[in-house]
């Protein structure tokens, strides 16, 4: 299984709903295989779980956020392993954003 957690930046929170994520986990009717496993929040970290991956395989990801306040704000630094061998993380710069006031 391979795991990203993903550190999102404050000002942003997910739908609480969660209606895109568990949109991502339902096996497409064809058979094939959905584009995430399963997800979970913990604080400020968004965690995502796929049970195989093929080698060297890409996965992207298009999510929505709500932004809640103007301001510039980055996340904690985002990470990718495989689930029993955590000792060897991927990390990635922390994921900033620019929210601007509504006019």
């Amino acid at each position: 299984m391979a795991v990203a957690v993903v550190g999102l930046p404050a000002g942003l929170s997910l739908p609480e709903d969660f209606k895109q994520l568990k949109q991502m986990c339902l096996v497409p009717e064809d058979g094939s295989r959905s584009s995430l496993s399963a997800f979970e929040v913990l604080g400020r970290e968004l965690v995502l779980y796929w049970r195989d991956l093929a080698p060297e395989q890409n996965i992207e990801l298009n999510l929505d956020l709500i932004s809640r306040v103007p301001g510039n704000y980055s996340g904690q630094a985002s990470r990718a392993y495989l689930y029993y061998n955590p000792e060897l993380k991927h990390w990635v710069e922390p994921l900033r954003v620019a929210i601007t006031p509504k006019d």
